[in-house]
């Protein structure tokens, strides 16, 4: 595969393409040395519709990217750019915080949460877990998510749920 490096600038900003393409340029020089092909990519406009159209050009199988993290009014005035890829996308938005956060060096374990549904593309994250830990110590919390039926009416529980028994079931499969 091959990574897309996005950088969306708004209307009218001060920055030129050529300028963001040669900062996006160290990135993809960086993975080059690691033997991962990466692309850069300036966009102008909104960001999530700018992600979301690149996502469908380039037939693009995952969305990482970063967040504001934007909370009270700020949110409420400038929304969120990550829930409207979240929302308007069809393939899996990994999120990072913008300040990013350590990572680990090759001898330390890195930590890994594999949520579970038991649909086919859940089983492909525990495929690339194992390929992982073949490089790297890892470990892995495996999190199995269960729907549960309750039937309620009027306020009257008439199945009820045997959440102990579920939790034994998950830990058996």
């Amino acid at each position: 595969g091959k990574i897309v490096l996005l950088r969306v600038l708004p209307h009218g900003g001060p920055t030129s393409d050529q300028e963001t393409l040669a900062s996006l340029d160290g990135l993809v020089q960086v993975l080059a040395r690691e033997s991962i092909p990466a692309e850069p990519v300036v966009r102008w406009g909104g960001a999530a519709d700018a992600i979301r159209s690149l996502r469908v050009s380039s037939g693009a199988t995952l969305v990482v990217m970063t967040s504001h993290q934007r909370r009270g009014l700020d949110r409420w005035f400038g929304g969120s750019v990550t829930e409207s890829v979240i929302h308007g996308t069809t393939v899996p938005v990994l999120m990072v915080p913008r300040e990013g956060s350590a990572v680990p060096s090759d001898r330390e374990p890195c930590r890994v949460v594999v949520p579970l549904d038991g649909s086919p593309f859940a089983e492909v994250a525990v495929d690339y877990v194992r390929r992982l830990a073949a490089h790297r110590p890892v470990q892995v919390l495996l999190s199995r998510i269960a729907r549960q039926h309750v039937v309620a009416v009027a306020g009257m529980v008439l199945e009820p749920p045997d959440l102990d028994e579920r939790v034994r079931k998950s830990q058996h499969t």
